[in-house]
């Protein structure tokens, strides 16, 4: 009975694949301040926007229902140095923040057809991989001297990266619209979002790396010149994450359902070879 049941959806159905890209827009504006009692600049955002890479699999039935299962990749930031999407910066600290996903939502579609034209809309529950990433960069320098003679000296520098990562599900809702420009061929745009409520799972927190140098000289205390050298690479940092080491304001601010995920590509239709009578 179930073989026969496949077969009969099987003789209905149509496989289709899609491959794209697109931008994620924050609905939210980033929130700028400055504070000129200590050089304090902070620009807040979602650090989710940007580029993504698309991909979809697919089958569509003579009722005008599909099941689909859509992934979304956004790579891991290689400049978060010059192109951060959170920023806090004082005289003497600087923190940089980037994030990257990888997400998969299986989904239900129905899809209406206006000549060449197919609008669409779906639900589906997704699951999101995402990674927080802080750069850190903290500089101190302090020198006394007297009649030329350098009587104190302290020297501290510091440098991290650090990347939580979290897992989400999330409810997400789309919106598609395709146009045939040959028998097999149709170029989409699509747009999605995720809703508000969601189910969150801690993953891990490590140090992709962490220097640390200091360079201490007392003439009272400590005549001889003290020399610190911390230089590591993959040290965990727990399972959960720690406000110390990224900003709550930014992980707040990051909030996916704030995101509007819009795409445009080319979707291929498996033609059905028909059996010969």
């Amino acid at each position: 009975m179930l073989t026969l049941l496949i077969t009969s959806l099987s003789s209905y159905a149509q496989f289709y694949t899609e491959l794209g890209s697109g931008y994620a827009f924050s609905t939210k504006k980033c929130t700028t301040t400055f504070s000129n009692y200590n050089n304090n600049f902070m620009k807040i955002g979602n650090i989710f926007t940007g580029i993504f890479y698309y991909g979809n699999i697919g089958y569509t039935f003579k009722n005008n229902l599909a099941i689909e299962l859509n992934c979304k990749f956004n790579p891991k930031p290689i400049d978060i140095l010059n192109f951060p999407k959170s920023i806090v910066v004082n005289y003497d600290h600087l923190r940089f923040f980037d994030g990257s996903y990888f997400s998969i939502v299986p989904r239900i579609i129905y899809q209406y057809k206006v000549r060449n034209f197919y609008l669409s809309a779906g639900w589906g529950i997704g699951y999101n991989l995402l990674n927080y990433y802080s750069y850190n960069h903290t500089g101190y320098y302090y020198r006394r001297s007297i009649n030329e003679e350098i009587i104190y000296y302290d020297f501290e520098y510091k440098e991290y990266l650090y990347r939580y990562s979290e897992e989400q599900y999330r409810m997400n809702l789309n919106f598609k619209m395709n146009y045939t420009i040959s028998k097999n061929v149709d170029i989409f745009f699509e747009a999605n979002t995720n809703l508000k409520f969601y189910l969150s799972h801690s993953v891990n927190s490590k140090f992709i790396y962490n220097k640390f140098h200091t360079e201490t000289y007392d003439i009272d205390n400590n005549p001889v010149l003290t020399i610190t050298d911390i230089n590591e690479k993959n040290v965990n940092g727990g399972r959960y994450i720690s406000f110390a080491y990224f900003d709550k304001s930014v992980y707040d601010a990051s909030d996916l359902s704030k995101l509007i995920y819009t795409q445009i590509g080319l979707r291929y239709t498996f033609s059905k070879k028909e059996k010969k009578e």
